[in-house]
């Protein structure tokens, strides 16, 4: 559990970074603030139907799967930023990038199915929290990192960590470790 709660921090810390520094990468390559705010109403509207979708197909799929995913699409998404010049890369890489808010409640199902009753409580206050520390790192290292070394680097700095948060859940449920293999008989019962 503990390296779920990095991956989710670091997540949220891309996310953060981004809600920064995007709308600073198009106010440089001359976008009118409509332009900024319309990128974000894109990636809302984009995004609005997902919370159900990845929840319906979480049950499905395993919550593992859909908690990567959740976590590789930022990680695309900031990809797409190093480059961007064009309306339609701010747009579809915000779009990616605000995936990462669906994790929360997926990352809350995968914790309950794993956590003893006991214990659960706290986790899921200290899941909750990771969001919130990723926030504030987000927004404190995303202005380290460009005004040292410029919006693009932030960037690549994102995506970095939007990776690694993938790696960490891969690194948490290896294919044939006891903890996965509890996880997939409360999920699957007859598995």
């Amino acid at each position: 559990i503990p390296l779920l709660l990095i991956a989710s921090t670091f997540t949220f810390f891309v996310s953060y970074l981004v809600v920064m520094t995007r709308p600073l990468a198009m106010q440089a390559h001359g976008f009118s603030a409509s332009a900024i705010s319309t990128v974000v109403a894109i990636s809302g509207l984009v995004n609005l139907p997902l919370p159900f979708v990845m929840g319906w197909w979480s049950d499905r799929a395993g919550r593992r799967v859909a908690l990567m995913v959740t976590y590789a699409l930022p990680t695309l998404g900031a990809v797409l930023l190093i480059p961007a010049n064009l309306f339609w890369y701010f747009a579809l890489a915000q779009a990616l990038i605000s995936v990462a808010n669906i994790s929360l409640p997926i990352g809350s199902a995968l914790i309950t199915d794993l956590v003893e009753p006991g214990r659960l409580s706290v986790t899921l206050a200290r899941w909750s929290a990771s969001m919130w520390i990723g926030a504030v790192a987000g927004f404190v290292g995303g202005g380290i990192v460009t005004q040292a070394f410029g919006l693009s680097m932030s960037f690549v700095v994102g995506a970095v960590m939007a990776a690694l948060s993938v790696l960490l859940v891969v690194r948490t449920f290896p294919r044939r470790s006891p903890l996965f293999t509890q996880a997939m008989r409360r999920v699957a019962p007859g598995a």
